[in-house]
């Protein structure tokens, strides 16, 4: 003889915890949203890499949307843009006397790509045409100004 567990449950309540799951299930999906869509600002304007040493710099600004804290995947691509335009900046410092560079943002696909270009004068005098690009594998939601 089988035993069968019969479970009675009021079209009410059922719908209230129907109700209940789809608003935890939607606010959980608000947050993940907002975590990973911060307001981040781009301005592009003229800075330097040292004496006589144009380069323009990217100049990020972000904050959190909707009160909810920035994804730390967020933040590790925003510190990774700003390291690899340092290290443009460093070997700028370490090839130049003088430099006039800017700077275009592009994304295309899957990547960012800084372009650097302008004129440099090398350690041996010589004006050169300075034409370099760093590409990275990510988009970041960003609004992008130039000054």
């Amino acid at each position: 003889m089988e035993e069968y567990i019969e479970i009675r449950i009021k079209k009410r309540i059922l719908i209230v915890i129907i109700l209940f799951l789809m608003f935890v299930i939607g606010a959980t999906g608000w947050y993940f949203w907002s975590s990973y869509h911060p307001y981040i600002n781009i301005q592009v304007s003229e800075g330097t890499a040292g004496d006589n040493l144009k380069v323009a710099a990217p100049y990020i600004a972000y904050s959190e949307k909707n009160g909810v804290p920035m994804a730390a995947s967020i933040n590790l691509k925003i510190s990774d843009l700003t390291m690899q335009h340092e290290f443009m900046c460093k070997s700028i410092r370490e090839n130049y006397i003088c430099s006039d560079i800017k700077l275009k943002i592009n994304k295309k696909k899957d990547k960012t790509i800084l372009k650097y270009y302008g004129t440099a004068t090398s350690l041996d005098g010589k004006v050169e045409d300075f034409n370099k690009q760093i590409t990275v594998d990510y988009i970041l939601n960003a609004d992008i100004k130039y000054q």
